[in-house]
């Protein structure tokens, strides 16, 4: 998810050949009813808004069973997601 726009994220998609559905919230709505909004940037400003870089992994039934958040810049932990995940 990213507050970039739909035409931003379909063109980095496919610079990247990215496969899955990428999510606009150019309003940070989304975002922010998730907790991951990144405040270090402030409230004004071009950085304003961004999620902060974070892994959801969703049960079967629905609910969040971890949160993985990192810095920006910074790779997924593997191995903690592996654990998440169960493997």
């Amino acid at each position: 998810m990213s507050k970039d726009s739909v035409d931003t994220l379909g063109r980095f998609a496919a610079r990247r050949a990215i496969g899955m559905t990428l999510i606009s919230d150019e309003n940070s709505e989304i975002i922010t009813a998730f907790g991951v909004r990144d405040d270090q940037y402030g409230t004004s400003g071009l950085y304003s808004g961004i999620a902060r870089p974070t892994i959801f992994v969703v049960g079967a039934d629905g609910t969040v069973r971890h949160r993985i958040a990192v810095d920006h810049n910074t790779p997924p932990p593997v191995d903690a997601v592996l654990k998440a995940l169960g493997g």
